[in-house]
């Protein structure tokens, strides 16, 4: 069983460009060598996160998008402890 006192969070793709203040960071693989991004904090940053998302909701990430049309290209997402969440909570994993 795992807690639900880490709820999800997405950063809102409209506040700002995304790539502004990232990290490039490398993931070397035995055969290859890819690129994910860190970000370096930014007070014009707008995230939205989801305290009360139900056992059998999910939420969609979009991981990249190869298009260069203005369209958010990935969105940076992340998990942290909420205090304020119920620690009675449990889904099975």
């Amino acid at each position: 069983m795992v807690s639900l006192l880490w709820v999800s969070a997405v950063l809102l793709a409209m506040a700002r460009d995304i790539r502004a203040g990232s990290v490039a960071t490398a993931m070397v693989y035995p055969d290859r060598t890819g690129e994910i991004y860190h970000l370096a904090f930014n007070p014009d940053q707008r995230w939205l996160y989801f305290p009360d998302m139900e056992r059998n909701e999910v939420l969609l990430i979009k991981g990249y998008d190869s298009r260069t049309d203005g369209r958010a290209r990935f969105v940076p997402h992340t998990a942290f402890h909420d205090p304020g969440s119920h620690a009675d909570v449990f889904c099975a994993t």
